[in-house]
């Protein structure tokens, strides 16, 4: 047998196929990592509220506890802002807002996720209008543009902040969104709230 074969493979041939190896168990490798990242999590969510996929948006995005931070910081800067009301009308103003709390945040999710429904029997041209996709298009500012990820902040491995960054044409100026994650069990990541909602509420004009 030549000094350059082995078992019938030559000594390129073994070479070959051991780079092959490592470039297939590297790429295996590279993408397990990859849809463990916060990244990859953002791709799974856009895809999901463009397919109306409920079922992977409730689990990629913690919803009610991002609608519950919402009202924790902003409908009270609302209320203490109002310099017209007396100290008594505001503490009123809140004891009503804290009694309505559960309701308020319930009523605006249920409203959210109803936006998911979407009438399969409608024909092509004629495709309902009443799915999230729609909604969010309706609702959201229409002159930012999405300049992509800006910073990427781990306080443990579980725990993150990634903040996108965005330029509003109206406002002429550049913003961030700081989406806190989680990471779940099964290594994807989950938004659970927007850190500077406050911050984007005083920023934005109503």
């Amino acid at each position: 047998m030549d000094n350059n074969e082995q078992g019938g493979f030559t000594t390129k041939q073994i070479s070959f196929f051991t780079i092959c190896l490592v470039v297939i168990i590297g790429a295996i490798f590279g993408y397990k990592y990859y849809t463990s990242t916060p990244e990859y999590t953002l791709k799974i969510v856009i895809k999901a509220i463009g397919q109306n996929d409920l079922n992977t948006f409730n689990k990629h995005v913690d919803l009610h506890n991002i609608i519950a931070d919402y009202y924790d910081n902003v409908l009270p800067y609302e209320v203490n802002k109002n310099t017209s009301l007396s100290k008594l009308e505001r503490k009123m103003a809140m004891d009503y807002l804290n009694d309505m709390r559960e309701s308020h945040i319930t009523e605006l999710e249920s409203d959210i996720k109803k936006s998911f429904t979407v009438n399969n029997n409608s024909k092509s041209n004629n495709k309902s209008k009443n799915n999230l996709s729609d909604f969010f298009l309706k609702n959201s500012q229409q002159s930012t543009t999405y300049n992509g990820i800006k910073a990427k902040r781990f306080f443990n491995k579980d725990l993150c902040v990634i903040s996108l960054d965005f330029y509003d044409n109206d406002l002429k100026d550049n913003f961030l969104v700081d989406l806190r994650m989680q990471k779940l069990a099964d290594g994807t990541w989950q938004i659970i709230k927007i850190d500077n909602v406050l911050d984007l509420y005083i920023k934005f004009p109503k």
